[in-house]
């Protein structure tokens, strides 16, 4: 049993809150300076989302495809770059049917600035695109509709250009 004088309780007392107020002080300062993070509205998390895939720029071979069990079993496909390295591609946002299509084997090209992947393997040769379906609410965004009239512009440009 330990036997601790009145002074010793009161010196550890201050020691516990001195340690509960700096906690609290990071915490706060964690927060603040990480609060777009914290809080980003269902909008805010979409355009970065979108942000972030559209600068992204890969030309490889599918190495790999696999969900991963350590990293809440995304879907995860690897792929080896023309370039040397490799680059690993999370199609979550998609719907299981763009997973499912890419094989180890096919050939995917992303250009940066550009949401469409050109997919190529033997007797196929088509185009992907990013719609991040698996998105919550990705409908009510902003960005998706804009992303969908820009869509529509390019297939009647086309059709246009066709003629």
């Amino acid at each position: 049993m330990i036997f601790c004088l009145p002074m010793e309780i009161d010196t550890m007392r201050k020691i516990i809150i001195i340690l509960f107020c700096l906690s609290l002080v990071t915490v706060l300062v964690l927060v603040s300076v990480n609060q777009d993070k914290f809080f980003q509205t269902d909008e805010e998390y979409f355009t970065s989302l979108v942000e972030e895939y559209k600068t992204k720029e890969f030309d490889g071979i599918v190495s790999q495809k696999f969900k991963d069990e350590n990293d809440h079993n995304f879907q995860k496909i690897v792929l080896d770059l023309k370039n040397g390295g490799s680059k690993t591609i999370i199609t979550n946002f998609e719907k299981e049917e763009f997973y499912n299509f890419i094989k180890v084997g096919d050939s995917l090209t992303k250009k940066r600035y550009s949401l469409e992947v050109a997919l190529r393997r033997p007797g196929v040769d088509t185009t992907l695109s990013f719609k991040f379906e698996n998105v919550k609410d990705f409908k009510k965004s902003k960005v998706f509709n804009s992303l969908e009239k820009e869509a529509r512009n390019i297939t009647l440009d086309e059709l246009e250009d066709d003629n």
